[in-house]
């Protein structure tokens, strides 16, 4: 009795893998939607880009950059994925605060959003987090994250909570 497969989700949902298929499309097409109403020209099309506004990096910061995105792709989606209820605890404490200005990775990140639209939904976040501390933080997330990653691209709530626990030490 109460166990998770009881539950009902927002939506009128009960299977938890319908609900979670279904919040996903949803995500993702929210996501569509604001690529469609942000800027559609493409960094190719801009001819006038200053690419000597960019601070040279090595592969492996680059990587690191587009990685540390992805997973706050990933955490910003599986919280999303949760009951409304389950949601709130996350929500706040779990985002991409940017990097530090003087970090190489807010200039890779800001030509990665503002300038080739990759991750749209952080188009409107502020990519200078002015916390130098902010990159060694995103490390020892992306690290528990990629050794506890499991085949589903989501992240359950015991991988969340203990990412919670990650930034309350910072």
């Amino acid at each position: 009795m109460g166990g998770f497969s009881d539950m009902m989700y927002d939506d009128g949902f009960t299977d938890p893998e319908e609900y979670m298929e279904y919040k996903i499309n949803e995500y993702l097409n929210q996501e569509s939607d604001y690529n469609a109403q942000s800027n559609n020209s493409s960094w190719e099309e801009d001819e006038e880009e200053d690419f000597d506004d960019y601070e040279e990096m090595s592969d492996e910061e680059c990587s690191e950059t587009t990685d540390i995105l992805d997973m706050f792709r990933k955490i910003r989606i599986s919280i999303y994925c949760l009951p409304v209820e389950n949601q709130i605890k996350f929500k706040e404490s779990l985002n991409f605060d940017g990097f530090d200005l003087s970090n190489p990775h807010y200039d890779y990140c800001d030509f990665l959003v503002n300038t080739l639209n990759l991750f749209p939904e952080f188009k409107d976040t502020p990519l200078n987090s002015n916390d130098s501390i902010s990159i060694e933080k995103y490390r020892e997330m992306l690290t528990y994250v990629n050794k506890n990653q499991n085949s589903s691209y989501l992240l359950p709530s015991e991988n969340l909570n203990e990412l919670l626990n990650i930034v309350n030490k910072f």
